[in-house]
């Protein structure tokens, strides 16, 4: 790896980050809502805890939710049939978790740093194609919903408002690109 990989600043804007940083949610708050399978997901990805497979079966058949998890204690989880070690260690990971602060992507300083992180959700060499797509659930609206009715003729309203803007707005446009066109 070369020097410069390892000290090229991923990101130039450090007010933005040290702000970034200080609202940075905890691991703690993202961890609450998990189910008990994406729990499981996360507890998997951590591998330092060295859990086996019987240890993930005990979550999941006692229907350990993140939310449950954040108050887990080393008995709760012996009484639930976890050896002691796995017990242990899990309970000092989710007292550990409200003090872990999760940090945004720009806040690392580093080409190497960046890559390192990118790498462990499957982003090798840069591709941000690796990224998953995120797909949207569709709902079912009730076109009656008084709430979404007023909404709507706010957007309505708000938009024909914007209509003598918009239209200056796409002439400024093509008045700058006709003048770049004749310069």
């Amino acid at each position: 790896m070369s020097v410069s990989e390892t000290n090229t600043p991923a990101s130039t804007s450090t007010s933005v980050t040290t702000t970034e940083e200080k609202n940075a949610p905890t691991l703690a708050e993202v961890v609450r809502k998990y189910k008990t399978k994406e729990l499981i997901d996360f507890l998997r990805k951590e591998d330092d805890l060295e859990l086996v497979q019987e240890d993930y079966d005990i979550i999941e058949k006692e229907r350990i939710t993140g939310r449950a998890f954040l108050k887990i204690t080393e008995e709760k989880l012996r009484s639930y049939g976890m050896p002691g070690g796995p017990a242990s260690d899990l309970a000092d990971f989710a007292k550990e978790l409200g003090k872990r602060k999760l940090k945004s992507f720009s806040s690392y300083k580093t080409l190497k740093d960046l890559k390192g992180v990118l790498s462990k959700y499957g982003v090798q060499d840069g591709r941000i194609t690796d990224i998953p797509q995120f797909t949207p659930k569709p709902h079912n609206i009730d076109d009656k919903n008084e709430y979404l009715l007023h909404c709507l003729k706010d957007i309505r309203f708000r938009l024909r408002n914007m209509g003598p803007v918009v239209k200056l707005f796409v002439v400024n446009i093509f008045r700058q690109s006709s003048m770049h066109v004749l310069i």
